[in-house]
């Protein structure tokens, strides 16, 4: 009987990657309708007068500034990323259906609530302790990345942080 339910399962595992890679076939088709990421080096050049010649030393540092695959490869990131948080609980049930039939074999006769519950407590206290520790680090990491790098509000807030320092002298108040 525990044979059967295992096998139905995985029968179910391997029905559910065919379908994550058929939508991940279909995303890609609707990405490539996207508009392409524009890099600084383009807006740069594209910008500049023509009748300026640059040197090689400053055309490599635009091509520097270029490090975008697209919004394709992105889209793909995040819909993988986020798709895969399904299969990775699959995979647990999966591997826990394992684990219970493995203590079977070897004789030790755990009830299933059990075993379900001792499981249950340690994805919890692993859930616990990403909420408490790494979500926050997860986000300031992702807060320095975003403003480092290709932020469209970045010279715009500084503009206006500039501004209200102004305001502030004239007013005389002390931040």
């Amino acid at each position: 009987m525990a044979e059967t339910a295992v096998n139905i399962l995985m029968l179910a595992a391997i029905a559910f990657g065919f379908l994550l890679m058929f939508f991940l076939v279909v995303l890609l088709k609707q990405l490539h309708r996207l508009p392409k990421a524009h890099s600084t080096a383009h807006i740069i050049s594209a910008n500049r007068p023509k009748n300026i010649r640059m040197g090689f030393g400053q055309t490599m540092k635009l091509f520097q500034q270029d490090n975008k695959l697209g919004t394709w490869w992105g889209g793909i990131k995040l819909v993988t990323q986020q798709g895969g948080v399904y299969v990775q609980v699959m995979t647990m049930a999966l591997a826990g259906i394992g684990a219970y039939t493995g203590l079977l074999n070897r004789g030790w006769n755990v009830p299933a609530w059990l075993f379900v519950l001792v499981l249950a407590g340690i994805t919890g206290a692993v859930m616990l302790f990403e909420w408490r520790t790494g979500m926050p680090s997860t986000f300031a990491a992702w807060n320095c990345q975003w403003w480092q790098h290709d932020n469209p509000l970045r010279a715009k807030i500084e503009r206006m942080e500039k501004r209200q320092e102004a305001i502030m002298r004239k007013l005389g108040i002390d931040d």
